[in-house]
């Protein structure tokens, strides 16, 4: 399974705080907790996180309810107070096992279910949440309509009494084009996948596609929409989607606005936080 790297990401907008990715030592599962902000109307000053809540489980999912370090509101300024912070927990969890996974061969956006590893894997990490009191405070389960992540999300939903369930297909996987369907040791496969990665880690190429696929880049730009949509329907709201997409999103959180320029990217691609989360090529 692909893992976040930790606190790989950074602000998707003003007030959130950097994500807490926890490494899902039971479920197979890897999952990360955001916090995102958003001025409050109804409120004014400065506002605090009082407590992030929730535990990393030893042996358990390892799912994190928390992101440790929640940012506050910025101070307001003697003569006009600043809107306080009103905060949206997202818990991103990415799909359980396939035998497309298993097998080392390259899915993208072809729709393959979950192995019975898979679905075991989604039980224990709803299981996890409940354990850790989330599921009774989640707002919304939303998926990409993938049926791989589709099924990650409803055992969540299940046990999430409250909680609203949708999908948008903006969450799919990356497309690998003419890749899909082949197995990562093909050396096609191989010699085209290098190339590309290796022109997005150093940020020389990060809008080349894959042939008839998409760009790291292309994922960015339609992932930050769903999750930003995302952040919107609740206090907490989980997100199940998939490796490429949570990865590159993260780094597209962290690098900003410097992912539509090609030096200030190859530069802003050198980051310590960015090479965390480009360590796994997924």
């Amino acid at each position: 399974m692909m893992f976040l790297g930790r606190a790989a990401a950074g602000q998707l907008f003003r007030g959130a705080s950097r994500p807490k990715a926890v490494h899902g030592a039971g479920s197979g599962i890897a999952a990360a907790a955001l916090w995102f902000g958003s001025a409050s109307p109804t409120s004014g000053g400065a506002d605090s996180c009082s407590s992030c809540g929730g535990s990393t489980g030893g042996g358990g999912a390892g799912v994190s309810s928390a992101a440790e370090g929640c940012s506050a509101a910025s101070a307001s300024s003697a003569s006009k107070p600043e809107p306080a912070q009103r905060r949206t927990q997202l818990l991103i969890v990415r799909h359980g096992e396939t035998v497309w996974n298993a097998e080392g061969r390259v899915q993208g956006q072809l729709d393959i279910a979950l192995s019975g590893v898979g679905r075991e894997q989604a039980r224990r990490v709803a299981e996890e949440l409940r354990r850790l009191g989330i599921t009774e405070r989640v707002d919304a389960v939303v998926s990409s309509d993938l049926v791989r992540a589709s099924e990650t999300a409803d055992a969540i939903a299940e046990l999430c009494p409250r909680a609203a369930r949708l999908q948008d297909p903006g969450l799919r996987e990356m497309t690998f084009g003419t890749l899909q369907g082949k197995l990562s040791t093909d050396k096609e496969v191989h010699a085209c996948r290098s190339q590309m990665i290796a022109a997005w880690k150093d940020g020389s190429d990060i809008h080349r596609p894959f042939p008839e696929g998409e760009s790291a880049a292309d994922v960015v730009s339609r992932g930050m929409i769903s999750l930003t949509a995302a952040a919107k329907m609740g206090s907490c709201v989980v997100v199940v989607a998939h490796g490429q997409l949570i990865k590159w999103c993260a780094i597209g959180m962290e690098v900003g606005e410097a992912l539509e320029s090609q030096p200030k990217c190859a530069e802003a691609m050198k980051g310590a936080r960015v090479q965390e989360a480009k360590d796994d090529t997924g």
